[in-house]
């Protein structure tokens, strides 16, 4: 067998060239390659893109996200009260306006009699125990209840919370693209085993909607304002306390003076009708009764009506600010609600990433 180096020079360096290229294919052989995780990193999924956010930031990312939403629901809540002060506002101004009105028919003949007759007129049916309550609302109100009010202005607070907790996760979604925009590398589709934010911000979509807010607002708020008619009615009936004692005293002596006045004047006014008497005894009785309440009554008024009007409006104020306290427990109670749900629905998101056991990265299968 020839020895290598008695071969001409030019076959020796064929021979060379081919061994060489030999190993060379064989260290080119295709190896089977999988993507892994960047042991330092954690995959996170928002919208349509993926990111790769370093680990130690996790932590931040859940705080950070669990602060904004918790200014949101503060600035909520500010937002909601302001607008539920204007319109207790303007709803009140209203009534302040319409005490003039109540206050005639009042000191009218039908406030008169409608207050004198009413145990009789509940006994018989024809109206209800809470009638002068009713009246009073209505007379203040526009004709509408306090409490059908009430339900617009709730609709409306409904509507900012709804409102305000829209641009919250809206303005959570635009901010937190964009800080993993500046800081982390944006990688092709999602990668499995992410942390995906997309249920969450589903999950937060459900509640800023107008229906979980009316559920949510609703719980507790039925009875909201059906106490404030009657209070103002017993506070306006009473008047002021000072003329308490002075309102009984007159009220005994107009009663004392419409019988003896109705008696004088029927035995005066029909004593030569002769079978007739008692017929004419009746009529002009009652038309002297009738005439001396109506002159009592415009006595009591201008005695009486400043004071009326004044117990009028310090009940309506009295009204007014227990209404908003009402109102904002009660949408305070709300808002703490959406705190809880929302604080849980992002901790139950986060807590699994921090239990994500990282691979090697881009390495070869054995």
């Amino acid at each position: 067998m020839p020895r290598l180096n008695n071969l001409p020079l030019a076959l020796q360096l064929a021979l060379l060239a081919a061994g060489f290229g030999v190993l060379l294919a064989l260290a080119w052989q295709p190896v089977p390659l999988h993507w892994e995780r960047d042991p330092a990193a954690v995959e996170l999924r928002l919208g349509e893109s993926s990111y790769r956010l370093p680990r130690e930031r996790l932590p931040w990312l859940e705080r950070w996200t669990l602060e904004h939403f918790e200014s949101g629901e503060t600035n909520m809540l500010a937002t909601a009260g302001s607008r539920l002060d204007e319109d207790l506002d303007a709803l009140f101004t209203m009534a302040h306006a319409r005490v003039p009105e109540l206050a005639d028919w009042y000191y009218s003949m039908a406030g008169e009699y409608t207050r004198l007759l009413l145990p009789l007129l509940v006994r018989g049916g024809v109206m209800e125990p809470d009638h002068l309550a009713e009246r009073t609302e209505r007379l203040l109100f526009g004709d509408r209840l306090l409490t059908e009010h009430l339900d617009d202005v709730r609709q409306r607070v409904d509507s900012i919370f709804a409102a305000e907790s829209r641009a919250t996760r809206e303005a959570w979604v635009t901010q937190l693209a964009r800080e993993l925009e500046q800081d982390v590398m944006i990688l092709p589709g999602e990668q499995q085993g992410s942390l995906n934010l997309n249920p969450l911000t589903a999950r937060l979509t459900g509640y800023d909607s107008p229906e979980f807010i009316a559920r949510l607002t609703a719980s507790g708020s039925a009875g909201v304002g059906a106490a404030a008619g009657p209070m103002i009615w017993r506070t306006a009936s009473r008047r002021a306390a000072a003329t308490g004692r002075a309102a009984a005293t007159r009220t005994a002596s107009r009663t004392a003076s419409r019988a003896g006045t109705a008696a004088a004047g029927g035995a005066l006014g029909c004593a030569p009708a002769g079978p007739a008497a008692l017929g004419c005894a009746l009529l002009a009785g009652t038309a002297a009764w009738v005439g001396t309440d109506w002159l009592l009554l415009r006595i009591d008024e201008a005695r009486n009506r400043d004071d009326f009007e004044a117990a009028l409006h310090a009940a309506l104020t009295a009204s007014r600010e227990s209404l908003r306290d009402e109102l904002q427990m009660h949408y305070a109670r709300a808002s703490q609600t959406r705190r809880r749900v929302l604080e849980a629905e992002i901790e139950h998101t986060f807590i699994p990433a921090y239990h994500m056991q990282p691979r090697e990265r881009h390495s070869p299968m054995p």
